[in-house]
């Protein structure tokens, strides 16, 4: 017992972090501030929490009438994206990750590398227990029995640091050149968990047949005269033979058989701890590498934060040529510094964010074929990938926090600075989104006029979303940076930030809709234009209007720029 807990230092180090944790969290409440936003985070956490359990408590089990096997199937695939997306990440984290502030003290005490492997694996597991509560709490109102299906999440989840940390210690023995390649294969493992994988499990959920969902099944029915079910193909059963014990763990129908597949899934749980503690590899060189560049990485994030700020620039990227689409003037100049950051810097977030927004347009497609599914899917695409790519693509002055002193100080005016900042990132999640919509129309067609016009209407919404984000983070500067202390209070003041660009967001949608609807009444009703035409001058009124609304925003934004004072960052 004392080989698998590991150094008793080591667990005197873990408690007085646990400690020190605690102690600035109680800090944190003595603020009005702090006080606040905790509690309307944790009441939004026990919220989600109910939610999560509601369907639970209501009996209702969304795959209790999924045959047995096609059950096992749909677990199987799912266990099998969780792997996949948790494996993405070892060979970035190669060897054995700790922090930087610890790294050099650890490597240098009296301790053998096991008991550092097995430290590292328990802070693993202490991390892991917030998404295995998440996934077993969803996974109990939608199983038959499911306290069980609860606690087989819950140990499933814990299997997955070990195989992570396993591979992170193989791949440091890697040379760095090959290790380099193979960090292709990670981005091809996240693009076939999200746009294979993912949809897989679902489709086997639902009876393993594809005429059982009519939008993806018109798809394949456009492409082949019939779509066998995918029962029928025994590369379903065969890339999920490996998890068949957690597969059994979940889906048990009795607590004798959920025992049974509980010792054996906790017996291979130690079996893989100790091999991975006991692993003949020297990783301490590689940890050092890895610790100095997620240092690096975190600092460059305090700058500001943006994705952008967090990549370096190849010599390759770097001899691209940036096109000044704004002209050479001061306007076009910080339009291009933005451009030639996003290009050079943040190709792999851009192509994560491409990857995603395909995820979401298959998932629109299947979901919303039905009754006006032709205009539902195109809404769901750009209102989703607005919501996403505008927060996570940081590439404006959520980007530049570290830099204000010296952008306030550019001989621009505030509204055209404001506006050619936020400008690149408008085209180029516009873009993304046209692109997706675009392409959907084309291979389902149904590329009708009106999805034309929601097309035509992106630009301007995306650019009031992103001048509504910037204008708020402009009057309420903050730093969020991965694994900071304080998560409560910067859930509460994210929910609150949420909040506040919702309502301007209905505002400036109620703004805009309100003259559309009288110009389609005027065109139809009074002049008698047929449809089409009709929609087409909704489209342009629309347009001028979310147009107009976008020049208030620019100068709104350009005031909150103005009245920035740098002295209240504190970093």
């Amino acid at each position: 017992m004392t080989a698998i807990v590991g150094s008793p230092s080591l667990r005197l180090l873990a408690r007085r972090k646990l400690h020190g944790t605690l102690v600035r969290q109680l800090r944190r409440l003595r603020t009005p501030k702090g006080l606040v936003l905790t509690l309307l985070g944790g009441g939004l956490v026990v919220l989600w929490f109910g939610s999560l359990l509601a369907p639970t408590f209501g009996h209702h089990h969304a795959l209790a009438s999924v045959e047995p096997e096609h059950l096992r199937l749909a677990i199987g695939l799912g266990v099998l994206l969780l792997t996949i997306l948790s494996l993405s990440s070892a060979l970035v984290y190669r060897g054995l990750f700790v922090p930087r502030q610890e790294i050099e003290r650890l490597f240098s005490s009296p301790l053998s590398r096991s008991d550092l492997v097995r430290y590292r694996l328990w802070v693993g597991f202490a991390r892991s227990l917030f998404g295995s509560l998440i996934l077993g709490l969803v996974a109990m109102g939608r199983m038959p029995r499911p306290l069980l299906a609860f606690c087989g999440v819950f140990v499933t989840v814990q299997t997955l640091p070990l195989v992570n940390q396993l591979a992170a210690i193989v791949s440091g023995t890697l040379e760095k050149a090959i290790a380099d390649r193979l960090r292709f294969l990670r981005t091809i493992g996240i693009v076939l968990a999200l746009v294979v994988v993912g949809p897989l499990a679902f489709l086997v959920a639902n009876n393993g047949s594809l005429e059982d969902l009519p939008g993806l099944a018109r798809f394949f029915q456009e492409q082949r005269a019939e779509a066998p079910s995918l029962l029928e193909r025994p590369v379903v059963g065969l890339i999920t033979r490996p998890f068949e014990p957690w597969v059994h763990l979940i889906a048990a129908s009795s607590a004798l058989e959920f025992a049974r597949w509980l010792a054996v899934a906790l017996g291979f749980w130690i079996l893989l701890f100790e091999l991975t503690a006991r692993l003949p590899v020297d990783y301490r060189e590689i940890s050092l590498d890895t610790a100095a560049s997620v240092a690096k990485r975190l600092r460059r994030m305090k700058r500001g934060g943006g994705v952008a700020g967090t990549a370096e620039v190849s010599r390759r990227a770097a001899r691209w040529r940036i096109p000044w689409f704004l002209g050479r003037g001061p306007a076009g100049a910080i339009a291009w510094r933005k451009l030639a950051a996003i290009l050079r810097k943040a190709r792999g977030t851009l192509g994560v964010s491409v990857v995603t927004i395909a995820f979401v347009t298959l998932l629109a497609q299947v979901f919303g074929h039905d009754d006006g599914g032709e205009l539902v899917a195109p809404i769901v695409i750009i209102g989703f990938g607005m919501l996403y790519l505008g927060t996570w693509l940081r590439f404006d002055f959520r980007d530049e926090l570290d830099r204000m002193e010296v952008i306030k100080a550019w001989p621009v005016r505030p509204w055209r600075l404001f506006g050619a900042m936020l400008l690149p990132q408008v085209l180029l999640v516009s873009g993304i989104l046209a692109a997706a919509v675009v392409g959907r129309a084309l291979v389902v067609h149904q590329l009708q006029p009106l999805v034309l016009v929601i097309v035509a209407l992106a630009p301007p919404v995306v650019f009031a979303w992103v001048a509504l984000d910037n204008a708020v983070f402009l009057f309420s500067p903050v730093r969020f940076v991965p694994g900071q202390d304080g998560m409560l209070q910067n859930f509460g003041r994210g929910a609150l930030m949420i909040l506040l660009r919702l309502l301007l967001g209905a505002l400036v949608v109620g703004t805009s809709a309100l003259p559309g609807w009288g110009a389609y009444v005027i065109a139809h009703e009074v002049f008698g234009l047929s449809v089409t035409l009709a929609v087409g001058v909704v489209g342009a009124v629309v347009f001028v209007v979310l147009v107009g609304i976008d020049v208030l925003l620019v100068f709104v934004g350009g005031h909150v720029l103005h009245r920035f004072d740098v002295a209240r960052d504190t970093g």
